[in-house]
């Protein structure tokens, strides 16, 4: 079985290169001072899709190219790491300090869509890494009050963007490994079943927060974790992808693999499409 299956020899991305397994933004790098915007996917099109989110968004980049060119969008991703989808005010990774740039960022993304009118938009998120700001300026990073916040956020989020789209799909966030998977999988002697891990509860906890929201709002969602994982553990290898680039983000090479899945689930592609990838993370062999 998978407990002693060795780890395959030709792993993509290459165990070295892993951390730099991270989806192309070209010019709009918003980590950056400037606000350029970026027309990709099928440019002709005038049907456009607008993604938005925090990093793990930017992690599901390859999947939506390859979706906007086959289902013929336009495609426009206005992520910007650690600044999380929902309109709350996250303290800055590292520091905590007060981080105004994340909600000036949120404002200018209402804008673009306004202009826009996109046919699809599609949120994808992970929580504030840090904590969040009240509205009295304090800190809050005790688990509770920071998901009351959130909640509010999501809401308010879901509120202003939803007027200003024909169709909007809230991609849940991935689910998060306990483990480094290129720590793992570099361990002398470890086996493929080594590196298989639940997710962990918070990452669980804070993706029901946000269906929940989408629920309230309306708004359907897409839960990416069968494509993940299965009966309750997440290998970090499937097939001789190596499905995480990190504790939380999904690689650039297993998002390439799952455009299919996700184009059928946002009703952009044809079911037939689905049989053309990898679907299950199914145990190797």
């Amino acid at each position: 079985g998978q407990t002693s299956t060795a780890i395959p020899t030709d792993l993509t991305p290459n165990l070295i290169d892993l951390s730099d397994d991270v989806a192309d933004v070209g010019e709009c790098d918003y980590q950056l001072s400037g606000r350029p915007v970026c027309r990709r996917g099928d440019v002709e099109s005038d049907r456009v899709i607008v993604v938005t989110g925090d990093s793990h968004a930017r992690a599901w980049i390859p999947a939506f190219e390859q979706i906007a060119r086959e289902a013929g969008y336009a495609a426009y991703y206005f992520v910007k790491q650690q600044c999380t989808a929902a309109f709350v005010d996250p303290g800055q990774l590292g520091t905590a300090e007060p981080w105004p740039e994340c909600e000036d960022f949120h404002q200018w993304v209402v804008e673009q869509v306004a202009e826009l009118e996109p046919e699809l938009m599609v949120v994808a998120t992970s929580p504030p890494p840090t904590g969040v700001y009240d509205d009295d300026g304090r800190l809050l990073r005790d688990n509770d009050d920071v998901i009351d916040n959130v909640e509010v956020g999501f809401d308010d989020m879901f509120a202003a963007y939803l007027p200003l789209v024909d169709r909007m799909v809230l991609l849940s966030d991935v689910p998060r490994l306990p483990e480094e998977p290129g720590a793992c999988l570099a361990k002398r002697g470890a086996h493929l079943g080594d590196c298989m891990f639940p997710p962990t509860p918070w990452s669980e906890l804070n993706r029901m927060v946000s269906e929940d929201a989408a629920t309230r709002a309306g708004v359907p969602f897409v839960n990416p974790s069968p494509w993940l994982c299965a009966d309750g553990l997440c290998p970090v290898v499937v097939g001789s992808t190596i499905a995480y680039r990190d504790r939380g983000h999904i690689s650039a090479a297993r998002a390439a693999e799952l455009w299919a899945p996700l184009g059928v689930e946002l009703g952009l592609l044809d079911k037939e499409k689905r049989q053309t990838t990898v679907v299950a993370a199914e145990p190797a062999p």
